[in-house]
């Protein structure tokens, strides 16, 4: 009975050590607290909230919901590790991706929570252009308008796929702002259309401030190879 009762007791003991041990370990996940703000400093309300991990080789970005009211935002159960955070609300312009500003987060079992400050980009310029045929004056489908940084690195395009959804109204495109980007428009059956800037003929690039829109008239040219 003796030897029954201390048994017990040391069973009871070792369950008490090992119950401590788990409460005593750190968190295996994180928190990440903060607020979205302009670059004046202005909370933002209703922006993505994204995160670039960095793994091993290599890195996963993804968005996570919204800001709220004042700009505050709250990301729980993070895995710990080293990760950026970004922001954009593509309603109002903040989708430049050369133009986040990111702030950067380590969490570790020593530091499973985090406040930052993330503050949004500058806004894109947008390109809206009409493109019709220059001889008939008829609006031209199956149109891809593309800019192109004179470094290559930064591309992007918009298309005009048939009458149903372009019907020769309009394309718009977002651009990069502070940059110089080549723009083009093409067609099969035409000949390629290159922007150039109307008040210097000589320097055929687009350059857009931030949240600046422009408007062009693009007329396409027939091939006649």
């Amino acid at each position: 009975m003796r030897s029954t009762y201390l048994a017990f007791h040391l069973l009871l003991l070792s369950a008490l050590f090992m119950y401590a041990q788990t409460n005593n370990q750190p968190s295996l996940e994180g928190r990440i607290t903060g607020v979205v703000v302009t670059e004046d400093g202005q909370p933002v309300e209703h922006a993505y909230v994204c995160t670039t991990i960095y793994e091993q080789h290599g890195s996963t970005t993804g968005c996570h919901g919204y800001s709220g009211k004042n700009g505050e935002f709250e990301l729980d159960h993070w895995p710990m590790g080293t990760l950026s955070l970004f922001a954009i609300k593509p309603e109002d312009g903040y989708t430049d991706a050369t133009k986040r500003l990111t702030a950067k987060v380590t969490l570790s079992p020593q530091a499973p929570v985090a406040a930052v400050r993330v503050m949004l980009g500058s806004k894109v310029g947008v390109l809206t252009a009409s493109v019709r045929d220059k001889n008939t004056g008829m609006p031209v489908e199956d149109v891809t308008l593309t800019y192109i940084s004179l470094d290559a690195s930064i591309r992007g395009c918009a298309l005009g796929v048939n009458r149903s959804e372009y019907s020769g109204s309009s394309l718009e495109i977002t651009v990069p702002t502070a940059t110089d980007v080549i723009v083009f428009a093409s067609s099969p059956g035409y000949k390629t259309w290159f922007y150039t800037d109307v008040s210097n003929d000589s320097r055929p690039v687009l350059h857009l401030q931030s949240g600046e829109r422009r408007s062009v008239e693009i007329e396409l040219e027939p091939d006649r190879k």
